[in-house]
């Protein structure tokens, strides 16, 4: 048993730490992470498969070899098996978990012109009336500053300079419609 654990221990110590070298020269995604991942993202039954990773086997065997080491000493080798496969068991759980949570707070920081319905701005281009043409506005969205093509069905043209308020998004995502805040605050 002795020997198991050491070699559970060296193997998945000696792959903890190329995969640790490889990510500090920025190649560790393409080589050393290769999941057995069979999770659709939407079903919580499978969503338990990052377990399967190389990190989490290689975590598990590591820390069951170094458990098994340390209670070898105290105690018979199969007796101390059972605490080091539930150290090894629990290491897997810990990196899966990790991952996962590291995963979430990834944002890919795309612009979501959906979620620009609902956003003050200002003309930045006078917005010719009743949709007869385009005009440039200006506001914040998703903590940047955009400029889009706008249109209003108002009657009059909105000048440079005016407070709009965006109230839709057209299918193509190029152009929003927009209204005058000085006429929404006239109906209010």
């Amino acid at each position: 048993m002795h020997t198991m654990f050491t070699i559970a221990l060296l193997t998945g110590g000696i792959i903890l730490a190329i995969q640790v070298l490889l990510s500090l020269v920025g190649i560790d995604r393409s080589f050393t992470d290769t999941d057995f991942d069979v999770s659709d993202g939407h079903s919580p039954a499978l969503s338990g498969a990052e377990l399967l990773s190389v990190r989490s086997l290689a975590a598990a065997a590591a820390l069951f070899g170094a458990t098994g080491l340390a209670l070898d000493r105290y105690m018979p080798a199969l007796v101390a098996a059972l605490p080091a496969l539930l150290a090894g068991f629990g290491g897997a759980v810990l990196n899966a978990y990790l991952t996962r949570f590291m995963l979430r707070a990834q944002s890919d920081g795309s612009l979501r012109l959906a979620n620009a319905v609902g956003a003050t701005g200002r003309v930045y281009l006078p917005i010719p009336a009743a949709e007869t043409g385009t005009g440039i506005v200006q506001f914040e969205l998703q903590g940047r500053t955009v400029e889009l093509r706008a249109v209003t069905r108002e009657g009059a043209d909105l000048p440079t300079g005016a407070a709009v308020l965006v109230v839709a998004v057209d299918p193509a995502g190029e152009t929003v419609e927009v209204v005058s805040t000085s006429s929404i605050e006239a109906l209010s």
